[in-house]
């Protein structure tokens, strides 16, 4: 979602700044993206969780088990660390700030290395595990860089949490209802209604800033 996301955004995002040298209100932009990947990640990762067994069962004809389904948990993670990433350098290259980029790219380059070291004890996961460690650390690295640049922009954390919160109830709520002898489809179907309800809901206001920006 965030690669098919970021060619919408863009031009939204550098068209704002350079009409307002405004570095907040691009930003603004770009967090309202974040939100919109963030929930729809979430969406996956509880659907993931509730139903994700039975699907890949379904899919595979009963090739691939709990293994797999760790593998794809530990991908949703990555997926959600690559959004705030895509959002970074699109601030980064808004502000021509390309050389940011280099370092932390060459950071994220080598992090195969340990992952491949890993792999004979932990197996495949550790690719995304280490991959995902060291987009936190970068990420966090190109903010700073940014900050320091003069190129401060809040973190609304309190949407993402909000969403992560939902999540958690949703995934509870689909696995009580198959606890009690639902079918997993249905229990997974109602817990996804209620996860993009809630969401609704909750983070309604910020979605309909984002979407007037789009406008």
């Amino acid at each position: 979602p965030a690669q098919l996301l970021v060619g919408l955004v863009r031009p939204v995002v550098v068209a704002r700044y350079c009409e307002e040298r405004d570095f907040s209100a691009a930003a603004e932009t770009c967090q309202g993206f974040a939100l919109i990947n963030i929930a729809i990640i979430g969406a996956l990762f509880s659907g993931l969780v509730v139903g994700g067994t039975e699907i890949l069962t379904w899919v595979s004809g009963g090739k691939y088990g709990v293994d797999a389904l760790v593998l794809l948990a530990a991908l949703l993670f990555v997926l959600a660390l690559e959004t705030h990433r895509l959002i970074l350098e699109m601030l980064a290259q808004t502000v021509e700030r390309y050389g940011f980029l280099v370092p932390s790219n060459l950071f994220l380059s080598l992090s195969i290395v340990p992952a491949a070291m890993i792999f004979p004890l932990v197996g495949a996961v550790a690719f995304p595990v280490v991959n995902g460690l060291a987009l936190a650390i970068s990420n966090f690295w190109v903010r700073s860089l940014l900050i320091r640049a003069g190129h401060d922009f809040p973190s609304q954390w309190r949407p993402t949490l909000k969403v992560c919160l939902l999540m958690t109830v949703s995934i509870l709520l689909g696995k009580a209802f198959v606890a009690v002898g639902m079918y997993w489809l249905m229990a997974m179907a109602l817990s996804q209604i209620f996860f993009f309800l809630g969401t609704w809901k909750l983070c309604g206001a910020e979605l309909r800033i984002f979407l007037a920006d789009l406008m």
